[in-house]
């Protein structure tokens, strides 16, 4: 798998990571599976990542400003036991947060 290179900065509340995917779109997809937009190419990737906490959560931005999705993440140390604020959890935020060493309790399973 390809090194993501990923920003890393500590707050009070945990450390938030960044990405940039400039070959990447964000797609809006209905439950049913059919792609209803797209956006141009660009996306900025943010998760943050609680210290001595559970709830962290995740951003995707398109760089055009024309898409955005946001959600939580609930933490068991390197473990993601849930997350909330999409159908499924955005691939590209997957990908940052397994190159941190993170694993998902529904891939386990």
């Amino acid at each position: 798998m390809k090194r993501i290179t990923i920003k890393k900065v500590l707050r009070d509340t945990g450390v938030e990571l960044t990405a940039n995917f400039p070959k990447d779109r964000i797609y809006t997809v209905h439950q049913d599976g059919t792609v209803l937009d797209k956006t141009n190419k660009g996306v900025d990737v943010r998760v943050r990542i609680p210290l001595g906490g559970t709830l962290g959560s995740w951003e995707v931005a398109s760089k055009d400003n024309s898409g955005y999705g946001s959600g939580t993440l609930t933490f068991k140390k390197k473990l993601i036991v849930d997350y909330d604020g999409a159908f499924d959890l955005p691939h590209l935020v997957a990908k940052v947060l397994k190159q941190e060493g993170y694993e998902f309790e529904w891939e386990k399973e």
